[in-house]
């Protein structure tokens, strides 16, 4: 099986490279990121080209190119019209 070569923006500008297997789930890689970066993996949001996706899923499955970007932001709850 091929190597894919991901390239992961984070919401605080640092730019991460990591190279998985095309046919393993990007949860497992996420999982870790999270863990690496001291980050909750629940309160965090991925998306690539804009769009949440399955994190389920394999690179292959999602037609995803190496050096694909996936960003992460941190949710964000409250701060709406009770806001004073």
């Amino acid at each position: 099986m091929q190597d894919f070569n991901l390239s992961r923006f984070f919401w605080d500008g640092v730019i991460e490279h990591f190279i998985m297997r095309r046919n393993i789930k990007l949860k497992n890689l996420l999982l870790t990121y999270c863990t690496t970066v001291g980050i909750k993996y629940e309160e965090t949001r991925f998306f690539v080209d804009g769009y949440f996706f399955n994190h389920e899923r394999t690179p292959n499955e999602l037609g995803m190119q190496d050096y694909e970007l996936i960003a992460a932001m941190g949710e964000q709850l409250g701060g709406g019209a009770g806001a004073a």
